[in-house]
C-alpha cells in the first residue's frame, strides 16, 4: 500500500488544521501463461510473422461535465447485469477463500483482476476449456461474458472521465476513487492469434495483442516496463516468464484513492503489531474515532470498513488464536 500527502483542498472541502487527507494507492498485476491447444486461435506461423494490434479505449464523450442527467444516462446504459454481478461476487469468495487459505504471509489478492484475465483467456478458448472456465466465472456464454466486462470496464473508463472533466471544469485537485483496469495478450513470434480473437481482445477487452520472444530477456523487460506503466509504477517488479510460453495475458487493476474522515497526524503513534507466528514488530499505527461506524461480529472474526471518497476498504480481523 502506498500512502500520499496531498495537497490541502481549497474548494468544497475544507480540512481542519493538522489534518491531513491521505492518498492511497493499490496496484494488482496477474500473468497468465497458457500452453493449452484449446486455446481459439492455436495455429502457429513462422517465426516473425505475429502482428500488433495497437491498445484501444471506450470513445471519448463530449459530455459537459455539469450535466448530470446525461452522465448518469451514460453511466446507466453501461450497467453490468445483475447476473454478472452476482457471478463476479461467487468467484471472488471462491478463489479468494481458496488462495487466502494457502497463503503464506502476507497475500494480495484481486479477484476482479483474476476474472478479467480468465474472461480474456475463456473467450478465446474452445470446446472443454471453454466451458470450464466459463463455469468457474459463473457465465453461461462466451459472447455474454465478453460484452459484460466491456460494460464494467467502460463504466470504471467513463466515471475517471467525468471526474477528470469535473476537476478542469471547477478547479483544484482531483477528489474520488480512481480505477483503471488494464490488459494485454502476449504471443510468442512463433505462433500467432486469429484475427477474430485479436478484435474482440482489443474491442471488448480494450487488450492489445503483442508478438514478443519469449526466449528473450527483452520480452520480460517489455512486460515488466507495461505493467509499470499501467499502475503509475506502484508495481516495478520483473518478470521472467516461460520460454516456451506460447501466450501469456497481463492484466492489471489500479485503485488511487483517499479516505472520507482524513486521519490526525497528531494521533499517529508508535505501537506493536503482533504477527501470525507471535513475534512482535514496532510500526506506526493510525489512530482516529468515529463517531457513526459499524462493524458485524461473527463465528471466530469481527469485521469493520472505513470509507473513501466513493467506497469502502473492509478490514476482517479474526479471532485470537484463529487463522
Amino acid at each position: 500500500m502506498d500512502r500520499r500527502e496531498t495537497r490541502r483542498r481549497s474548494r468544497r472541502r475544507r480540512e481542519k488544521p493538522g489534518l491531513r487527507r491521505w492518498k492511497y494507492g493499490i496496484s494488482f498485476c496477474l500473468l497468465l501463461a497458457l500452453w493449452i491447444c484449446g486455446f481459439h486461435g492455436h495455429r502457429y506461423r513462422q517465426m516473425g510473422e505475429g502482428r500488433n494490434t495497437a491498445e484501444e479505449f471506450p470513445p471519448q464523450v463530449s459530455l459537459d461535465a455539469r450535466d448530470r442527467e446525461k452522465w448518469q444516462e451514460l453511466l446507466g446504459e453501461n450497467q453490468i447485469s445483475e447476473e454478472f454481478r452476482e457471478g463476479l461476487d461467487a468467484f471472488a469468495f471462491e478463489s479468494g477463500t481458496s488462495l487466502l487459505r494457502q497463503g503464506q504471509g502476507n497475500v494480495n489478492y484481486s479477484p476482479l483482476s483474476a476474472y478479467y484475465a480468465l474472461a480474456l483467456a475463456g473467450c478465446g478458448a474452445e470446446g472443454q476449456t471453454a466451458s470450464e472456465i466459463l463455469a468457474l466465472l459463473h457465465m453461461d456464454s462466451q459472447e455474454e461474458l465478453a460484452a459484460q466486462c466491456q460494460k464494467l470496464y467502460q463504466w470504471f473508463y467513463y466515471v475517471n472521465q467525468w471526474k477528470q472533466g469535473q476537476n478542469r471544469y471547477y478547479g483544484g485537485e482531483e477528489e474520488g476513487d480512481a480505477i483503471k483496469i488494464s490488459s494485454s495478450v502476449w504471443v510468442s513470434e512463433s505462433a500467432d492469434i486469429e484475427k477474430e480473437y485479436r478484435d474482440l481482445a482489443s474491442r471488448q477487452f480494450f487488450a492489445p495483442c503483442l508478438s514478443v520472444d519469449f526466449k528473450s530477456p527483452k520480452a520480460g523487460e517489455a512486460m515488466g516496463e507495461w505493467i509499470a506503466q499501467r499502475t503509475n509504477r506502484a508495481i516495478s517488479a520483473p518478470i521472467f516468464p516461460d520460454p516456451e510460453n506460447r501466450v501469456s495475458i497481463l492484466n492489471t487493476l489500479y485503485f488511487y484513492g483517499g479516505w472520507q474522515n482524513p486521519f490526525d497526524e497528531d494521533n499517529t503513534k508508535d505501537d506493536i503489531f503482533t504477527l501470525a507466528g507471535g513475534e512482535v514488530s514496532p510500526c506506526l499505527f493510525l489512530n482516529q474515532t468515529i463517531e457513526y461506524g459499524s462493524f458485524r461480529k461473527g463465528e471466530g472474526f469481527m469485521v469493520s470498513c472505513l470509507g473513501t471518497a466513493d467506497s469502502e476498504l473492509v478490514f476482517l480481523l479474526p479471532e485470537e488464536g484463529r487463522r
